[in-house]
C-alpha cells in the first residue's frame, strides 16, 4: 500500500526549521531550576557546580595570563656591579622593567614580612593576586649587611630590596645576567647547543603528552637532554607550559 502526498504526516511548524543549539553551562542549568522550582538539594549542586566553575576558569585565566607576562619580559640587562666586579640587576631595575607588564595584565603583587626561624635571617612574602586568586612565593636572605659599615637600618633596607629581587625572579622566571648564585652570565658552550631539529623534536613530545604524568616524564627527559643549552630549556618550559594550558591538565 503505498501512501498519498494528501496523506503523508505534516511536520509541525515548530520543528519545520532547525533551531539553534543553546550550549548548557552551569550557570544556565542553575537557571532553568529555578525556573521549574526544582529541589532545594538540586539547586544547591547546581549553584557549588557553578561556583567551582567560575573558581577553575579563573585558575585558568591566571595561569595563562602569568604565562603571557614571562614571555613578554624576556632577558633583563645588568645594570650594577659588586665589588667583585660581576655585574647583576637590582629590584629598582627589575621592577622597572616588569611592573608595567603584570599590571597592564591585571595583576598586583604585595610584599610583607613574615617570620623567620632564625633572627638573623630576613623572610618576605610576596602575594601575586588577579581576578580574586592570589599566589604566594616566599624567600629569605642574611640580614648581615655586605658593607660592615652599614646601619643597621641601611642593612635591614637592603636586605629587603634583595629578597623583593629575589621573589620577582621567582615569580616570572626571569632570565639576566644573575640567579639566585648570581654568578656572572652563563654562557652555553658550543657543544651543549641542540641542534633546532632535537629541540623541536622534544618539544613535539612534550606537546603530545597524553596526561599529567606523560607530561611531567616528557618535560624531564627533555630538559636533561638540554641542560647546557638555556635557550632550549626556555623553549621545553614554554611548551610545557602551553600544553599544560591547552590541554586543561589539572594538578
Amino acid at each position: 500500500m503505498t501512501t498519498s502526498l494528501a496523506t503523508k504526516p505534516q511536520l509541525d511548524p515548530e520543528f519545520a526549521q532547525p533551531h539553534e543549539l543553546i550550549p548548557t553551562t552551569p550557570m544556565s542549568l542553575l537557571q532553568l531550576a529555578l525556573e521549574k522550582e526544582a529541589n532545594i538539594d538540586v539547586i544547591e549542586r547546581l549553584a557549588k557546580l557553578q561556583r567551582e566553575e567560575r573558581d577553575y576558569q579563573a585558575r585558568v585565566d591566571f595561569d595563562t595570563a602569568l604565562n603571557h607576562c614571562q614571555s613578554q619580559i624576556g632577558r633583563i640587562a645588568p645594570n650594577a656591579k659588586r665589588e667583585n666586579g660581576i655585574m647583576w640587576a637590582d629590584y629598582a631595575q627589575l621592577d622597572r622593567a616588569v611592573r608595567p607588564i603584570y599590571v597592564n595584565a591585571g595583576f598586583s603583587i604585595g610584599f610583607s614580612e613574615v617570620e623567620s626561624k632564625e633572627p638573623s635571617r630576613l623572610r618576605m612574602q610576596a602575594t601575586l593576586s588577579r581576578g580574586g586568586i592570589s599566589r604566594e612565593y616566599f624567600a629569605d636572605i642574611s640580614r648581615n649587611p655586605a658593607n660592615p659599615k652599614m646601619s643597621t637600618l641601611d642593612a635591614d633596607a637592603s636586605a629587603a630590596s634583595r629578597v623583593k629581587r629575589y621573589l620577582l625572579l621567582d615569580i616570572f622566571n626571569i632570565a639576566i645576567g644573575i640567579d639566585k648564585d648570581e654568578k656572572a652570565p652563563y654562557q652555553a658552550k658550543p657543544e651543549d647547543v641542540m641542534d633546532e631539529s632535537v629541540v623541536a623534536d622534544f618539544i613535539a613530545l612534550i606537546e603530545g603528552s597524553g596526561d599529567v604524568d606523560e607530561l611531567k616524564r616528557n618535560y624531564l627527559t627533555a630538559t636533561k637532554a638540554g641542560a647546557g643549552d638555556p635557550a632550549a630549556l626556555r623553549a621545553f618550559d614554554k611548551a610545557k607550559k602551553d600544553t599544560w594550558k591547552t590541554r586543561g591538565f589539572r594538578a
